[in-house]
C-alpha cells in the first residue's frame, strides 16, 4: 500500500521578493554612474604589480574622469552575456531630458573646481572670480581619465598610485585619498556631503591643486559668451530605443529639431511627437548636448573654398547616357 503523498508546502524567503522587486523597479541614470565610477576591488586573483614596490597588492580601481564631452553619449549596455548565451536586459532607466550634471561623477580636481567655483559665486567673492582662466588647458598627464588605485593593505607604504596611459612613473608616496561624493542639487547639499565623511587626499589633488586665484576650465568647451563655464549642465536631444529580444528587436529613434519639437524616426516613417509620448523604457542611447554651447564655433571654415563636385558630375553623366538610346 503506498502511503498518500500531501501538497509540497514551501516558506519563500523574504530575499525572493527583494529580488523580484529589484528586477522590476526601475532605475536613474545617475545610479548607473555612480556604479560606473565607483571603485572596483582587486582582490587576490588580481592583485595589481607595483613598479615601486616591485610585488603584487591588494588594490582598489576606479575610473576617473577629468573632461567632459560637449557632446555626452550615454550607451545603456542592455545586452549581456549570461551562463553562456547572449541576453538583453529589459531593466528601465529613467534620465532626465533637462539640467543633467554629471558634476558628482568626475575625477577630484576637475570636480573640486567646480564646487570652488559656485562657492565663490554663492559668496559673491567677484575678484577671485575674475582671474578664473577659461583659455589655456590643462595638463592632464596625457589622458583625459585616470585610474586610481589605493592600495589595500595598511603595512604596505605605498598607499596610493595613479596609472595613466603615458605610463609615466607612478607616484607610490604615502597620500591620504579624497574621494568626494557630489550630488546633483544646492552647492549646501553638495558641501555637507563633502564634509559627512572622512577621506584621504588624492595624489592628484597634490599634483594639481585648486586655488581659487586660478581656476582651471578642464572642459575647454567653446560656449556663448557671458555662460558660465563652470555650469555643467546637459539637455538631452537625441534617443535611441530597442524595443523586443536581441536578434528580433527594433530600433526607433527621437530627435529634437532646432525647432524645439521632437520628432520620432521609425524606419521611413518620421513624425512629430509630443515629449510625453516617447517611449523612454526601451532606451538604449541617450544623446545629451551641453548648455550654451556656441554652434558656430564647432563649424568648420569654409572661406574661399568650394565643393568637389566631380563626383556628382561623373554620376549625372552616367545616369544621362542609359537615358540616351539609338533606335
Amino acid at each position: 500500500m503506498t502511503p498518500e503523498v500531501g501538497p509540497k508546502v514551501f516558506i519563500e524567503h523574504e530575499s525572493v521578493a527583494l529580488t523580484r522587486q529589484q528586477q522590476s523597479e526601475p532605475i536613474n541614470l545617475d545610479y548607473c554612474l555612480e556604479a560606473f565610477t565607483k571603485e572596483e576591488h582587486l582582490g587576490e586573483d588580481e592583485k595589481y604589480y607595483c613598479s615601486k614596490c616591485r610585488e603584487h597588492q591588494v588594490a582598489n580601481k576606479k575610473l576617473q574622469i577629468w573632461r567632459l564631452p560637449p557632446i555626452l553619449i550615454v550607451h545603456l549596455k542592455r545586452f549581456q552575456f549570461v551562463n553562456g548565451k547572449w541576453v538583453k536586459s529589459q531593466k528601465i532607466v529613467n534620465f532626465p531630458f533637462d539640467d543633467f550634471d554629471p558634476t558628482a561623477y568626475l575625477a577630484s580636481v576637475p570636480k573640486h573646481t567646480v564646487v570652488r567655483h559656485q562657492e565663490l559665486k554663492l559668496t559673491g567673492d567677484i575678484n577671485l572670480m575674475d582671474k578664473v582662466d577659461h583659455q589655456h588647458p590643462v595638463p592632464l598627464y596625457g589622458s583625459e581619465e585616470a585610474i586610481s588605485l589605493a592600495i589595500a593593505r595598511k603595512n604596505v607604504e605605498c598607499s596610493l598610485v595613479e596609472i595613466v596611459p603615458s605610463r609615466e612613473a607612478l607616484n607610490c608616496e604615502s597620500e591620504t585619498k579624497i574621494d568626494i561624493s557630489l550630488r546633483n542639487g544646492t552647492l549646501p547639499n553638495i558641501r555637507q556631503s563633502v564634509l559627512a565623511r572622512e577621506r584621504l587626499e588624492s595624489t592628484s589633488l597634490v599634483r594639481t591643486p585648486v586655488t581659487d586665484g586660478a581656476l582651471q576650465d578642464f572642459h575647454q568647451h567653446r560656449i556663448i559668451e557671458k555662460n558660465d563655464p563652470f555650469s555643467l549642465k546637459y539637455r538631452l536631444y537625441a534617443i535611441v530605443c530597442h524595443s523586443g529580444i536581441l536578434g528580433g528587436g527594433h530600433y526607433v529613434s527621437y530627435a529634437c529639431n532646432p525647432n524645439g519639437k521632437w520628432y520620432c524616426y521609425n524606419d521611413s516613417s518620421c513624425k512629430e511627437i509630443n515629449m510625453v509620448h516617447i517611449d523612454t523604457s526601451s532606451a538604449y542611447m541617450l544623446f545629451y548636448e551641453r548648455e550654451g554651447l556656441d554652434h558656430q564655433q564647432y563649424m568648420p571654415s569654409i572661406a574661399g573654398k568650394t565643393a568637389d563636385t566631380r563626383d556628382l558630375d561623373d554620376e549625372f553623366d552616367s545616369d544621362l547616357k542609359k537615358l540616351c538610346c539609338l533606335m
